[in-house]
């Protein structure tokens, strides 16, 4: 069985650009044009790619995976959320997107639940500014928060633990301690890809 993935999307852009992409996905999930494939649902990012001139070759090589089921555009930034079977790497919509259309900048982050996948783009924090996710179950009570920076998530931690201040290695042996226990706490470092 294939993972869900969730991928969000901050596109930069011309103004006209923004809107071309917006409205291939807007006539898709408006269904106001005929669907690429009859067999993906109207948010298919194949969809969208072929509206905007993705030739067949680029459509068959590539693995689309996702299906847009929010997009909102404003002045300057059009943001796409999509949720993917994350059976192939989430990065064929934005690489065939940029090839399709240079003079976007596209930002990103996936997150891939089951098998603790965190990954961004967005190198300076821009649009993804969080670094850390905290997966954590005290005293049966679940917490699923996002930091910014090591000492947010740290100080959170440690708190958790019932301690003044911690160390990540002094994280990293309470976590080995309590694998497989009723309380347990998951520190997920969100990685930088290109």
């Amino acid at each position: 069985m294939a993972t869900l993935t969730r991928a969000s999307y901050c596109i930069e852009g011309s103004k006209e650009d923004l809107k071309k992409v917006f409205k291939a996905i807007d006539s898709f999930m408006t269904e106001k044009i005929k669907l690429h494939n009859d067999k993906a649902d109207k948010g298919w990012e194949g969809n969208v790619l072929a509206a905007l001139g993705a030739t067949e070759e680029q459509l068959s090589e590539n693995k689309f995976h996702g299906f847009i089921d929010t997009y909102e555009l404003d002045e300057n930034v059009l943001r796409i959320g999509a949720t993917k079977m994350a059976v192939s790497y989430v990065g064929d919509f934005r690489h065939i997107l940029g090839k399709l259309m240079p003079k976007l900048n596209i930002y990103y982050i996936v997150e891939k639940w089951e098998d603790h996948l965190y990954e961004t783009n967005d190198r300076d924090g821009k649009y993804f500014p969080m670094r850390y996710l905290v997966h954590a179950c005290m005293e049966g009570t679940t917490s699923h928060e996002y930091f910014r920076t090591e000492d947010e998530m740290k100080i959170f931690v440690s708190k958790l633990m019932g301690r003044k201040d911690v160390t990540i290695d002094e994280i990293g042996e309470w976590i080995e301690e309590h694998r497989n226990k009723d309380n347990f706490v998951e520190v997920i470092e969100i990685e930088y890809v290109i």
